[in-house]
Parts: structure tokens; C-alpha cells; sequence
């Protein structure tokens, strides 16, 4: 086997010199993973710099290649620390928490309030949300979609649960129209790959969180979020919205769920002493 680069976009490419293999994961965020000795696999990185597509690409090849040993390579003060791991799943884990920890410096960008099943009641929004699900018994019937549609003018997502909702999957025809914020293209990129494989994969990855928490509960969630994401071609943003999840099928083990986006505001931040932010249209 040679050395297997995942860049940025999550692309394979098996064609470059160990040297510039290097060059790769500590500048430009790739992921490295090449043979170590006879049984074992090398996987390199650079934690600081790990592009989310890179990351999520590398999971999915160590899940399908069967080594025996592991060696985790990380890019830390200037110089290469390795350390021996077990099976693929242990260094996964490992990999998924390093990163995290460059990701728990973004905690304070994203904050939500959850309201109270009977605030939800009495709110003008998610009221009848509420009323339409439970009227529904967990079945995303006409009427359902019609309050959701009508409440998040089509910013809507149907989301299919894998592994114990480990794995978040977009299904189907299930991305409304309403969402125009990442892009025209987005919509049909998105459809059929994971939740957390939106343009900012950090805000993303912490907004998954409570759909796997009402696949554990069964029960929906209303709340209101802040959120601040880092977009390419719109910079830094402001997000004020209410969301809401709904777990579909059987309150102990749904097998989706419909979120939805309600009354979204967004702001461009200023980046610059003197540069002013402002409202971004939708």
C-alpha cells in the first residue's frame, strides 16, 4: 500500500512523495495514513489544522482497511509525536478526539436555550408544531409537514439516524427550499450525505448533538439558539433562530426526525477594528 493522502475536500490521492505527503497534512490540513512495518497502518495529522472533510474521509477508509496495530502521527510544537493503538476503532476514537479538542475552543460560539413543553405549548410558532406532532403519533403525515413548512418557510430537514444515530444521514427530497444561506448548490451536495457535512463542520458537529439526544429520549426539542459560524465565501455570521426537532416512529428507537428553523436572523460580524458588520440577506 502507499501513502494515502485525504485532502481538504475529503479527495484521495495516492501520488505524492513522503515529503510532500508531509508538507500536506502539516499546511494544508490533509490527512496521511501509509504503511507502518508489515502489520501496522501510520495515520498522520496535524490537530490544529484538520480540514472536517479530511477527518470524516479518513474515519470512513480505517473502517474499511483491517490492520492489526495503528500508529497515530500528530504535527504538535514543530516536531512529530507518535503513539501505538490498538484496532481501527481505537484510533478513531482517538483521531475524532483530537480534533475535538481544537473544536472546544469554538464552544462559546454556539449557545442554545431549550423552552418547556408547556412554554412550547403557549408559543404562537412552536405551538402548533407541537400539537401537529402529537396529533400525529410519530407519523410525518400531511399535516405535519404543512405546520413545519408554514412555520420555517421551508427551512426544514428530514435526518435519518445509523449506529444508534452515531452516523446522521440527509434523506431523500428532505432538504427544504427555504435554506439559501451556504449556498445554491448546497441543497443538492447535501442531500444523502452526513448532518455534519456543512460548510462550517464545527457548528455542524455541535448542532447534531441534539438530534442524537431526542433519538435517546424520544421525545422532541424546541429551543433557541445563537449560534456564530465561519463561512468561506461570507465570513464570519450571526445566527439567531428557534429550532425545533421531531423524532418520526417509535418513541423508543425513532427512525428519523424532521428539524426545522424558525425566524432566522443573520448578521455578518465585523472582522477588522473599523470594519462594520451588518445584516445579510437571505
Amino acid at each position: 500500500m502507499m501513502t494515502t493522502i485525504v485532502d481538504g475536500q475529503g479527495r484521495e490521492r495516492s501520488d505524492l512523495a513522503p515529503d510532500l505527503a508531509d508538507l500536506a497534512v502539516k499546511d494544508m490540513g490533509c490527512v496521511a495514513l501509509r504503511p507502518y512495518g508489515s502489520r501496522a497502518l501510520e495515520i498522520r495529522c496535524r490537530p490544529d489544522r484538520i480540514r472536517p472533510k479530511a477527518l470524516l474521509k479518513a474515519v470512513d477508509l480505517l473502517e474499511r482497511k483491517a490492520w492489526d496495530h495503528h500508529v497515530l502521527s500528530s504535527w504538535v510544537d514543530g516536531q512529530w509525536h507518535s503513539k501505538i493503538i490498538g484496532n481501527y476503532l481505537a484510533a478513531i476514537e482517538r483521531l475524532t478526539e483530537m480534533a475535538g479538542q481544537v473544536q472546544s475552543k469554538r464552544r462559546r460560539d454556539f449557545l442554545s436555550r431549550r423552552l418547556a413543553a408547556a412554554a412550547v405549548a403557549e408559543d404562537a410558532a412552536f405551538g402548533p408544531i407541537q400539537h401537529a406532532w402529537r396529533t400525529a403519533r410519530g407519523v410525518k403525515g400531511q399535516k405535519l409537514m404543512e405546520a413545519v413548512r408554514e412555520a420555517s418557510c421551508g427551512r426544514y430537514l428530514e435526518v435519518a439516524p445509523h449506529g444508534g444515530a452515531e452516523r446522521l444521514v440527509l434523506v431523500g427530497v428532505g432538504v427544504g427550499e427555504g435554506y439559501s444561506l451556504y449556498g445554491r448548490g448546497w441543497r443538492s451536495m447535501a442531500i444523502g450525505g452526513r448532518f455534519e457535512d456543512m460548510p462550517d463542520y464545527e457548528y455542524a458537529q455541535w448542532a447534531s448533538q441534539a438530534y442524537r439526544e431526542s433519538f435517546r429520549s424520544g421525545q422532541p426539542i424546541f429551543e433557541e439558539v445563537s449560534a456564530v459560524v465561519n463561512l468561506l465565501r461570507s465570513g464570519r455570521l450571526l445566527l439567531e433562530y428557534r429550532r425545533v426537532i421531531l423524532p418520526i416512529g417509535p418513541a423508543d428507537r425513532p427512525a428519523g426526525f424532521l428539524g426545522a428553523t424558525l425566524g432566522q436572523k443573520v448578521t455578518r460580524l465585523g472582522l477588522e477594528p473599523g470594519h462594520e458588520g451588518g445584516h445579510v440577506v437571505q
